[in-house]
C-alpha cells in the first residue's frame, strides 16, 4: 500500500469552506462538495470540517469576533499553537480555502504560513473588498468598498448592522492580508484578478478556474433544435434582472412568433412577476426543477438568456447551457465581458432598447452552437480536478 501511494503521491489535504445555510441553495456550496468528491475519488484523503452557518449556532458572531481580536487586540500565539498541532497530526501537505468568512479561524492560515504548508484560496465572491461579497447596493452595482470598506460600515452592508459591518470589515483587512500571503489564488473571472492584482497581489499567483459540472449532454440530440422555447434559469430576485428582462421580452416580437419564455426557479419577486405576467400567454413560470428536470429544459432550447444586474463570479447556469450546446444572451458588462469574443454567446447593453433588439434577432441567429468544445475545454469534471491536482502537487513538491 505504502509503494501504491507513493507512486500515486496521495496526498493529505485540508479543505475549509464556510459554507451557507442549507436553507438557501448555494452553487458554491455545490462546487465546493464536487471538488472534495472528485479529489476523494483519486485517491487522495481530505480533511473537511463541518462549517455551516446551519449547523453552529451563532458561530458565526464568535468567529467574527475572534478574528476581530486576532488582528486587534489579543496575541494569537495560543490559537496558532493549537493550529499547528492538528496540521502537523494530521500531516497536512496543503490547505485549500474557499469560502472562509466568517467561519474560518484565521489561526489555522497563520499556522500554515509558519510552517510553510501551502495555502491555496479559490474567490467565490467579491468579499475581499466587499461586505456583502455583490458590489451591488440599493439595485445597482456599487463599487464603493474598492476605495474603502468605510462605505460599508455607512449603508451597514453585512446583515444590515453598522456593528456586525464594522467587525467584518477588520476582518475583512486580515482576509486581504493572508490573500497576499498565499501560494496561488483561483478566481473565476478577470474582474476579481483585476481588483486583485489593484490591491498589490502578483498576477502570476492568480489563476483562472471556471465553475465545473459533470456531463450530463444527450447525445442523441444533436440535430438543431426547432422549437420555439427561450429559457431562463436561476433566483427571482432583484439583482438577477427579470423584471428587466420580461418588460425587454414583452416589447419584443418574439410572442408574435409564436415564441415562449420558460422561466425556472423561485425568489421573493416570484409572485409579483408572475402575476405582472398573466396577461402575456408567452411567458411561463415553472418554479424550481430538479437537476434532470432542468436537464430536459435544456435539451429542448437553443437559447438561454441572462439577466443579471450585478457583476456575478461566473453563474452556473452558462456552464450548464455550454454543456447542453446552447447559445446565450448576457449582459455585456461584469463577468460576461470574459467572453466576448465567444461567438455562441451575444453580449447585450444594459438598456432597455439593446434587450429588445437583441431578442428580436433571435430568429436569425442559427440555433447551432460550439458552446460544447467550450465546455469540454474547460468546465468538466475531469478537466477541472486534474488542474487542481496538478497545481496542488506543484506547490507541495
Amino acid at each position: 500500500m505504502m509503494i501504491y501511494e507513493w507512486k500515486r503521491k496521495l496526498m493529505n489535504l485540508l479543505i475549509l469552506h464556510s459554507a451557507y445555510n442549507n436553507s438557501s441553495p448555494s452553487g458554491e456550496n455545490q462546487v465546493v462538495e464536487n471538488e472534495i468528491r472528485l479529489l476523494r475519488d483519486e485517491g487522495h484523503t481530505i480533511f473537511s470540517p463541518e462549517l455551516s452557518a446551519s449547523k453552529i449556532n451563532k458561530s458565526w458572531i464568535r468567529n467574527l469576533l475572534k478574528n476581530f481580536f486576532l488582528r486587534k487586540i489579543l496575541p494569537s500565539w495560543s490559537y496558532t499553537r493549537a493550529s499547528k498541532k492538528y496540521l502537523l497530526g494530521n500531516r497536512i501537505q496543503l490547505i485549500h480555502c474557499h469560502n472562509i468568512f466568517p467561519l474560518v479561524d484565521f489561526s489555522i492560515l497563520e499556522a500554515a504560513y509558519q510552517l510553510d504548508i501551502p495555502v491555496v484560496f479559490s474567490i467565490h465572491n467579491y468579499r475581499f473588498l466587499c461586505l456583502n461579497g455583490l458590489f451591488y447596493r440599493d439595485s445597482q452595482v456599487c463599487t464603493l468598498c474598492i476605495e474603502s470598506n468605510s462605505f460599508g460600515k455607512k449603508y451597514k452592508c453585512y446583515k444590515n448592522s453598522r456593528i456586525l459591518s464594522t467587525l467584518a470589515a477588520n476582518s475583512q483587512a486580515s482576509y486581504l492580508n493572508y490573500l497576499k500571503r498565499a501560494s496561488r489564488i483561483l478566481v473565476l473571472n478577470t474582474i476579481a484578478k483585476n481588483m486583485l492584482i489593484d490591491q498589490g497581489i502578483a498576477g502570476e499567483k492568480i489563476l483562472l478556474k471556471r465553475n465545473f459540472t459533470a456531463d450530463r449532454y444527450n447525445s442523441n440530440l444533436d440535430e438543431e433544435i426547432v422549437n420555439k422555447d427561450i429559457l431562463w434559469v436561476g433566483r427571482i430576485d432583484e439583482s438577477k434582472g427579470l423584471a428587466h428582462l420580461i418588460d425587454a421580452w414583452t416589447l419584443s416580437n418574439l410572442p408574435q412568433l409564436g415564441y415562449k419564455l420558460k422561466v425556472v426557479g423561485d425568489g421573493p419577486l416570484r409572485k409579483n412577476l408572475e402575476f405582472k405576467g398573466l396577461s402575456n400567454s408567452s411567458i411561463t413560470f415553472l418554479g424550481s426543477a430538479s437537476r434532470s428536470e432542468l436537464d430536459a429544459m435544456y435539451s429542448q432550447c437553443s437559447f438561454l438568456l441572462v439577466s443579471s444586474r450585478w457583476l456575478e463570479g461566473f453563474p452556473m447556469v452558462i456552464v450548464e447551457a455550454a454543456m447542453h450546446n446552447l447559445k446565450v444572451l448576457a449582459p455585456k458588462f461584469g463577468s460576461f465581458l470574459d467572453l466576448e469574443s465567444e461567438k455562441w454567446v451575444l453580449l447585450v447593453g444594459t438598456e432597455m432598447g439593446d434587450w429588445v433588439e437583441a431578442i428580436n434577432q433571435i430568429p436569425n441567429l442559427s440555433s447551432t452552437s460550439n458552446s460544447r468544445n467550450w465546455y469540454l475545454k474547460n468546465c468538466t469534471e475531469q478537466a477541472v480536478v486534474s488542474k487542481l491536482i496538478s497545481l496542488y502537487k506543484e506547490l507541495i513538491s
